[in-house]
């Protein structure tokens, strides 16, 4: 597997379809994949420096594009409350 090569065929999540238990498990693995890696972790880091070298900035604006579950901007809100 190459990380620098976009797959071009379609991911389980992309089917508009996908409902109950099939959905559930794929949302569920992809949580443990983003946890484990450490998506949110870095993500969020990456956010709070922005928000650190921008003091001027009174709001952030953070749009997640194809975020399936959520749980990665919810990580990322999470933290910026604490912030």
């Amino acid at each position: 597997m190459n990380p620098k090569v976009r797959l071009l065929t379609s991911k389980q999540l992309d089917n508009l379809l996908l409902s109950g238990k099939p959905l559930e498990k794929a949302l569920s693995n992809l949580k443990l994949i983003n946890t484990l890696f450490g998506n949110h972790k870095q993500l969020g880091k990456a956010v709070i420096q922005y928000g650190k070298s921008t003091p001027s900035k009174k709001e952030l604006y953070i749009v997640d594009l194809g975020c399936d579950s959520g749980d990665c901007i919810n990580y990322i809100a999470r933290k910026l409350k604490k912030f």
